[in-house]
């Protein structure tokens, strides 16, 4: 009786130790493939969304890169204009400090361009002293400088073309109230441009007169 009840115990342990087994391994909180064809494709199934996330990361990181050399590229470019700007406006400041000295040649002819022509006989007579005013220079508001300024050379005619030192100053002061007037009437609309220029310039050229004696 003892055999038979040990033989049917070892039974039983044989017959329920891989279900027992199987419980317990069941157990544990982890999962797999119950086969291996399933166990292939989770593998390969991974490997895959393995190889997508490297290759999004490599192009994510690409991207990135060509971000930050396209940027380095406009930082260069835009230093390099500042950059020049900056040189040809150093250039232009130096330029400006340091102007070309005319020669003496240029210096003659600018001067000779500043000199005015003498007056010719019929503008003023060097025998009488008489003087043949512009148009513009004989309206009323010069009336008073002209009959000075005739008196006075015709002083001058009958000294040879030689004037005091008084008289002198008095024509050229003279000389510079007819300009005032001159100028006065240009503002006021009262003579043609055209017609102030010749007037100016004939008021010129009789003060220039004055270094000539005959």
């Amino acid at each position: 009786m003892l055999r038979f009840a040990f033989c049917f115990g070892v039974t039983a342990v044989w017959i329920a130790g891989p279900a027992l087994v199987q419980a317990q391994w069941w157990g544990y909180p982890y999962y797999h493939s119950s086969t291996y064809g399933e166990s292939v494709m989770r593998g390969s199934a991974d490997v895959i969304r393995a190889a997508g996330t490297y290759n999004v990361r490599n192009s994510e990181a690409a991207k990135n890169w060509q971000d930050a050399r396209a940027k380095a590229y406009d930082n260069r470019v835009k230093a390099a204009s500042t950059f020049v700007e900056m040189k040809e406006m150093k250039r232009a400041y130096r330029k400006s400090l340091f102007r070309s000295v005319p020669t003496s040649e240029q210096m003659f002819r600018m001067a000779k361009m500043e000199i005015p022509k003498r007056l010719t006989s019929r503008q003023l007579d060097p025998v009488t002293g008489r003087i043949a005013w512009p148009l513009e220079l004989t309206a009323e508001d010069y009336a008073p400088y002209r009959t000075k300024l005739e008196s006075l050379f015709a002083e001058r005619a009958t000294n040879n073309g030689q004037v005091t030192l008084d008289q002198y100053h008095e024509i050229h002061n003279t000389l510079d109230e007819m300009k005032k007037v001159l100028s006065a009437r240009l503002e006021a609309k009262k003579v043609f441009p055209q017609d102030w220029t010749v007037a100016n310039k004939f008021l010129k050229q009789l003060r220039y007169e004055l270094k000539y004696t005959e």
